[in-house]
C-alpha cells in the first residue's frame, strides 16, 4: 500500500514558523497541580465548648485547656487549681476565661498537652521520628510538673536508641538524671570510637563531669577486659589432655593442667585482645567480618582437625563472650545524682527504723537536709 499526499496538504518550515509565532501571544495554559493543602491547625489554639482555662505561652500564643484534665494529669497544676488566685494573665476577653502565663513556648506547651491529650494527633514524641531537643523539652516538662507517667514513656523512647546513637542519649540520660538509660548508653558507647563520629550536641547541656565519668567509665572496662586470661579456667573443658596435633595445636597450661590449645583459638584471642584495647565491648569480636579475619589460620588446619574446628571455635568465642560480659557488669558508672539517690534511700530507712537517730556521717547529713 502506498500514501500519497498532494501539493495542498503539505506544510512548508515557513508556514509551521509563522503559526508558531502567531500562537507564541496565547497566555500559557493553566497549571493542572491542585493547590498545596492549607497548614494544619492547631488544635489547642481553638476554643471549644468545654475549654475552661488558657495557658499563654511566652511567645503570646493562647492555648485552651480544661482545668480538670490538667489537674488530674499533673500534681502541680492540681495544686495550682485548688488555691485562690488572681491571675496575672486577667481574663479572655471573648471566652472569659482565665488567662495562665507560662514560661514555655507554645511549641513546647503543645508538648505537654498532646500528652495529656493523646487523642489530639497522637503523641508528639514517638521512638525513632522524634528529635532528641523534643525528647529533652519532654524530660524538662516532666520533671517540672511531675508526669510520671510521660517520664517513663521517654526513658523507653531513649532506651529504644541506645543502639543506634549512644553518645547523644547518653548525655540527654545524664542532663535528666535516668540513671538506667545513662549506664545502658555508656555500655554501648563502648562499641563506638573514643571520639565519636560526629559532633554531639546533646554533650552541651550536661556538665563536664559527665564527660569524664564516661572516659573513666571506659579506662575501667579496658582494664577489667584486658584482666582475661588466653586460657582461663572455663576452656579447660574445650581442649584437649591428651596428646594433641602437632601441626594445629600447642600445649599451654589451662587451669591447673597442660591442654593442647589450637592455633586459631590462639590467633583469635591475639586479634581480639588488641581490638578489645581500643572499644571493649563484646559485639566488636563477635561480629562476622572481625571472626572470618582473624580465624583465617583454620583454612590452615590438617584434614582430621579441620570438621571440628568450627565447632570448638564458636564455642570458644561464645565463653569469651560471656566472660567480657561478667568483667563488665563489675564496672559501674560514676554519677553523682546515683550517689545521692542510694544515701538519701538509706537515710529513709534509717529514719523509719530509728526515728530518734541523727545521722552522723557528713554526705548522710547533707542529703537529709536536700
Amino acid at each position: 500500500m502506498k500514501f500519497s499526499f498532494g501539493a495542498q496538504n503539505l506544510v512548508r518550515w515557513s508556514d509551521f514558523h509563522a503559526m508558531a509565532s502567531e500562537n507564541s501571544e496565547l497566555p500559557p495554559p493553566s497549571s493542572t497541580l491542585p493547590d498545596p493543602p492549607p497548614p494544619p491547625v492547631n488544635p489547642f489554639t481553638v476554643c471549644d465548648l468545654y475549654s475552661d482555662i488558657i495557658l499563654r505561652s511566652s511567645d503570646g500564643t493562647s492555648l485552651f485547656a480544661q482545668k480538670s484534665v490538667l489537674a488530674k494529669a499533673s500534681p502541680v497544676f492540681r495544686d495550682m487549681f485548688s488555691i485562690p488566685q488572681n491571675h496575672q494573665g486577667g481574663e479572655d476577653k471573648e471566652s472569659d476565661h482565665p488567662i495562665i502565663q507560662m514560661s514555655e513556648d507554645a511549641d513546647t506547651l503543645c508538648i505537654l498537652l498532646r500528652y495529656v491529650y493523646p487523642e489530639v494527633d497522637g503523641l508528639v514524641i514517638e521512638g525513632q521520628s522524634s528529635s532528641f531537643s523534643t525528647i529533652r523539652r519532654g524530660l524538662e516538662l516532666a520533671r517540672k510538673y511531675q508526669l510520671d507517667s510521660f517520664r517513663r514513656w521517654l526513658c523507653q523512647v531513649l532506651s529504644s536508641r541506645v543502639q543506634e546513637e549512644p553518645e547523644s542519649v547518653f548525655a540527654l540520660a545524664w542532663a535528666s538524671e535516668l540513671t538506667d538509660v545513662v549506664q545502658a548508653a555508656a555500655r554501648q558507647t563502648l562499641s563506638r570510637p573514643l571520639l565519636p563520629p560526629k559532633d554531639v550536641s546533646e554533650f552541651a547541656h550536661v556538665p563536664g563531669i559527665a564527660i569524664l565519668s564516661l572516659l573513666q567509665y571506659r579506662y575501667e572496662c579496658m582494664v577489667a577486659v584486658a584482666s582475661i586470661p588466653k586460657t582461663p579456667d572455663w576452656s579447660e573443658s574445650l581442649f584437649h589432655s591428651s596428646v594433641g596435633c602437632s601441626q594445629c595445636d600447642k600445649s599451654e597450661v589451662v587451669g591447673n593442667a597442660y591442654r593442647y590449645v589450637p592455633r586459631y583459638c590462639t590467633d583469635y584471642y591475639n586479634a581480639a585482645y588488641l581490638a578489645l584495647k581500643e572499644r571493649p565491648h563484646p559485639d566488636i569480636i563477635s561480629h562476622v567480618d572481625f571472626m572470618v579475619r582473624a580465624t583465617q589460620t583454620i583454612t590452615g588446619s590438617c584434614s582430621i582437625c579441620r570438621p571440628k574446628a568450627a565447632n570448638i571455635l564458636l564455642l570458644y568465642i561464645d565463653r569469651f563472650v560471656q566472660e567480657i560480659n561478667s568483667k563488665l557488669l563489675t564496672v559501674r558508672l560514676f554519677t553523682l545524682f546515683t550517689v545521692f539517690t542510694v544515701l538519701s534511700q538509706d537515710c529513709i530507712r534509717l529514719r523509719l527504723k530509728h526515728p530518734f537517730l541523727k545521722p552522723l556521717h557528713p554526705a548522710f547529713r547533707l542529703v537529709s537536709y536536700l
